[in-house]
């Protein structure tokens, strides 16, 4: 942005995702931000509720944190522990939301898992119908009669019988977010219950309608993924569910817990302020830290618990981290490229951890296979001066992500 004398750049909310590109060409907002802050002689004030763990020790340590104090709780939030839990929704969570319709009051729930499930399987076989272009299955769109790939977006009609051995294909354990739509539909006939998700609302003209009709009281229960936490502008409520907000536990990444408590903590947000307003957490992990900690609002008491696992584990931020991907049609080409870099790199002489190379937690994406290589040092530099000669020569489609 051409902004002569510039002197101050505010960059608010600085844990939200969005602010990073994972795909195509790379970048983090925050990181730019703060090179353009340096360059210009600038202030750069990060604000947020609840940051980072990499934000937050940093400012901790540099002494440039300011704290302007908590907010007054909205609304209490409640744990529900689903672990012999049946059926989708919780029979708490249902008298809640029944209570609140019947005094005329809007819900929402939250639940991250696009589609009706997130793969069916064959209950004689148990062959999963997967993506032929990315090593990941299919997801089941009930709405739409179709089996999408959430990774390249490739869909195919959605097939009844299973391909391989003629049994009939079914849905569990995997449900998302339109199954959770369809039991409160079942379960709240003269209710209106509306979808908002990436596919759903993938049009700005969808969006709209759907929040206005919200707004105008038209839908009674909105059930949304992250994708609807991320919207601005919807009206606050009195009753929001989050379920199984664990799941994102699951994933390989050494930030999955703080993504557990942004999950559950984003929830509050859409909470109108008063006594009667509740927030329902419906998990299978009601002991897990990020979890707890969330559902009291109690950053500082995630915080310590998280960063004492990230010391242990020497994970950013006691570290820094590079994640180096290769893709291509040959298996073989793309694994000896990564096997040249990890050696180019061990042989360095640099302070490097090198761990890999490995195939990636999605083997294959849009008809490309991929390889993973991970690299820990304690400074940024090390790694930096490193990748570039490491990488030389490699012609392979490749991309680098560092951490922080």
């Amino acid at each position: 942005a051409p902004l002569p004398g510039l002197r101050l750049i505010i960059l608010d909310e600085e844990q939200d995702e969005t602010y990073s590109q994972q795909e195509g060409l790379l970048f983090d907002v925050r990181k730019a931000a703060k090179i353009r802050a340096e360059e210009e002689k600038a202030v750069l004030v990060l604000g947020s509720a609840a940051p980072t763990v990499e934000a937050f020790h940093a400012a901790r340590k540099g002494r440039f944190l300011v704290d302007l104090g908590r907010e007054p709780d909205k609304a209490k939030a409640l744990l529900l522990d689903f672990r012999r839990g049946s059926g989708l929704i919780d029979p708490r969570l249902k008298r809640g939301i029944q209570d609140r319709l019947e005094k005329r009051e809007q819900v929402i729930l939250f639940f991250n898992r696009r589609g009706y499930a997130s793969h069916l399987i064959c209950g004689r076989c148990a062959h999963v119908p997967r993506c032929d272009r990315c090593d990941q299955s299919l997801a089941y769109h009930k709405k739409e009669g179709k089996l999408v790939c959430h990774a390249c977006r490739r869909s195919v009609p959605a097939v009844v019988n299973c391909p391989r051995c003629g049994s009939r294909l079914t849905v569990r354990p995997s449900a998302g977010v339109e199954a959770v739509a369809e039991e409160l539909k079942t379960s709240f006939p003269a209710s209106r219950v509306e979808v908002f998700a990436a596919d759903e609302a993938s049009r700005k003209e969808k969006r709209d309608a759907l929040l206005s009709g919200f707004e105008r009281k038209e839908i009674d229960i909105l059930v949304g993924t992250q994708f609807l936490a991320r919207q601005t502008g919807v009206p606050p409520v009195t009753l929001v569910g989050v379920l199984h907000p664990e799941m994102v536990l699951h994933l390989a990444d050494f930030r999955s817990g703080q993504k557990a408590f942004l999950l559950i903590s984003s929830a509050f947000r859409f909470v109108r302020e008063g006594e009667a307003s509740q927030v329902y957490v419906q998990t299978s992990a009601p002991d897990h830290y990020s979890i707890r900690e969330a559902a009291r609002r109690d950053y500082l008491g995630f915080f310590e618990e998280e960063i004492k696992l990230r010391r242990l584990l020497d994970y950013p931020p006691f570290s820094f981290l590079a994640e180096v991907f290769f893709s291509g049609e040959n298996t073989r080409r793309v694994a000896a490229a990564a096997r040249t870099v990890a050696a180019r790199v061990k042989d360095s002489g640099k302070e490097i951890q090198v761990l890999g190379p490995s195939v990636a937690s999605m083997a294959r994406k849009r008809g490309l296979f991929r390889v993973q290589l991970n690299l820990k040092a304690r400074r940024p530099e090390t790694l930096s001066g490193v990748l570039a000669p490491a990488l030389e020569g490699i012609r392979l489609k490749k991309s680098v992500l560092l951490f922080p």
